[in-house]
């Protein structure tokens, strides 16, 4: 399946960053990945905040 992705660019200190490489090592994911699932959940769950207000 072909989607269409825009790329973009982050800075995040480097603890953050060490958070990241070793989370994402541990499960085996890209940092990518990690960074798509975690923006995505956010997303998510202030939209849910939103509707319940």
């Amino acid at each position: 399946m072909i989607t269409n992705k825009k790329q973009t660019g982050v800075r995040l200190t480097q603890s953050l960053s060490d958070k990241l490489d070793k989370f994402a090592t541990e499960k085996g994911i890209s940092k990518n990945a990690v960074i798509t699932m975690a923006i995505d959940e956010f997303l998510t769950k202030r939209e849910e905040n939103e509707k319940e207000r």
